[in-house]
């Protein structure tokens, strides 16, 4: 428990710190800071599972920025930030959108992944979230907030289910990454190829960020098949951990299933 508490604490401290750092920035600056990034330079619409990683970093501060002052610049950045995002969304040969590029894993071919998609749409469905739910927003940030929302539910939860990556196993769920990938510069046709990682159950950040979405997704719309799905991947999660003395262990990864 002591070294739960020191970690908290540390935590804590950390997050107080970037944020009395950021006092002396305002929105415009951190958006500009943002697209300052060098990793998010990209040449047209090619992205991949790299340029979300460092596209998420700055995607939560907008929304974190409106709660921590009430300044709606903030929420104005963001959405020029999250348009800027979904412009960058390629169509695939299914007709579903992502961020496509590069596999970060085996850069010889190009794909889109549940984690690029999750973490930049988790923090678009959190500024809905705060919009949808209070009208003096509504009234201005509406249509971007509802854009988002049928966004996520699109081309994040229906495009991996309609892909045949979600499982269930009575009471659990849980994703497994696809093996369906793009020749490079070539956005016409699947290719199934033998590509290390492919059909493994995904790990479990990456099963939190596509639980989160759907959590959001219930919280936002009360479609209660977006909570079943959050309810499954967290059981999941909790079904494998262990107590170990006084703490909690849990693996990385786990298989799911026989694939």
């Amino acid at each position: 428990m002591l070294r739960f508490m020191v970690c908290l604490l540390f935590v804590m401290l950390v997050f107080e710190r970037s944020w009395v750092m950021a006092e002396t920035q305002s929105a415009e600056q951190r958006f500009e800071q943002a697209m300052n990034n060098k990793h998010l330079k990209v040449e047209g619409q090619v992205t991949g599972e790299g340029f979300c990683w460092h596209a998420a970093h700055a995607a939560d501060d907008f929304v974190t920025g409106y709660l921590t002052y009430q300044d709606t610049a903030w929420l104005d950045q963001g959405v020029k930030y999250f348009d800027w995002l979904v412009g960058l969304m390629a169509e695939a040969p299914d007709g579903y959108q992502g961020w496509i590029g590069p596999f970060i894993y085996e850069k010889s071919v190009w794909c889109d992944v549940h984690v690029g998609d999750a973490i930049l749409v988790n923090p678009m469905l959190r500024f809905s979230e705060v919009i949808l739910k209070d009208h003096g927003l509504k009234a201005k940030y509406g249509e971007a907030a509802e854009k988002y929302v049928s966004l996520a539910k699109k081309h994040l939860i229906e495009k991996w289910d309609a892909r045949g990556t979600w499982r269930e196993d009575g009471p659990y769920g849980s994703y497994a990454s696809w093996n369906q990938y793009l020749e490079p510069g070539d956005l016409s046709q699947w290719r199934d190829k033998d590509i290390k990682k492919s059909t493994l159950s995904l790990p479990f950040n990456k099963q939190f960020d596509m639980g989160i979405a759907s959590l959001r997704l219930w919280r936002i719309t009360g479609e209660i098949s977006y909570r079943g799905r959050a309810e499954r991947i967290f059981r999941l999660m909790k079904s494998r951990m262990q107590l170990v003395d006084d703490h909690l262990v849990w693996n990385y990864w786990e298989p799911m299933g026989v694939w």
